[in-house]
């Protein structure tokens, strides 16, 4: 399957998924081919650094390093940010809601830059 045909098959499954929301499909394009690219890049280092790291290391043992050093960062920073994923965020009944009850509209984070471009 070719780049084009790829590319063409993850913007019709978005399209199916979210039909009324172009910016939501345009993101899911953008981020599935960042993942495959980034899936693809792993693979390149992988194969590469071991020869290259025979050709540059003073002694063969430490031909592995570079790849050893990725796994090691990317295990490192998996913790902390595993961490932030789990952190609670405060859920109301529409009745008991602090924000309705003052009279204001509730709105999520970054939605004030959307409801900017609509007027």
């Amino acid at each position: 399957m070719g780049v084009k045909k790829a590319v063409s098959t993850i913007t019709e499954a978005a399209m199916a998924a979210v039909p009324d929301d172009g910016l939501a499909r345009r993101n899911a394009v953008v981020l599935a081919v960042a993942q495959a690219l980034a899936g693809g890049n792993n693979i390149v280092i992988v194969a590469t650094g071991g020869i290259v790291g025979a050709m540059l290391a003073p002694d063969r043992g430490l031909a592995t390093l570079p790849v050893s050093m990725m796994v090691l960062g990317m295990w490192i920073g998996t913790l902390p940010f595993g961490a932030l994923a789990r952190v609670d965020a405060a859920a109301w009944e529409p009745a008991e809601c602090p924000v309705c009850r003052a009279g204001s509209t509730a709105q999520s984070p970054g939605s004030r830059r959307l409801a900017d471009r609509t007027k």
